[in-house]
């Protein structure tokens, strides 16, 4: 996933943060990451719901075996 990098430099600063006892900021990061996180993974079951609706949705056209090529 393209986000990877992005979310393991995420991971380290708020460990980063816990480790100098900053609560406040590794609560504000953590809460960015998980803001963020929801965001993509609703991004991608949306995609994938919408991929699959297409794949359903076929005109009669599409599925018939006798359809005339245009």
């Amino acid at each position: 996933s393209p986000d990877c990098p992005r979310v393991w430099r995420e991971h380290a600063a708020i460990a980063e943060a816990v480790r100098r006892g900053d609560e406040d900021e590794a609560g504000a990061l953590a809460f960015q990451h998980a803001d963020r996180a929801g965001e993509t993974t609703y991004r991608r079951l949306n995609d994938r719901q919408a991929a699959q609706f297409a794949e359903t949705t076929r005109s009669p056209e599409e599925e018939s075996p006798h359809a005339i090529e245009r």
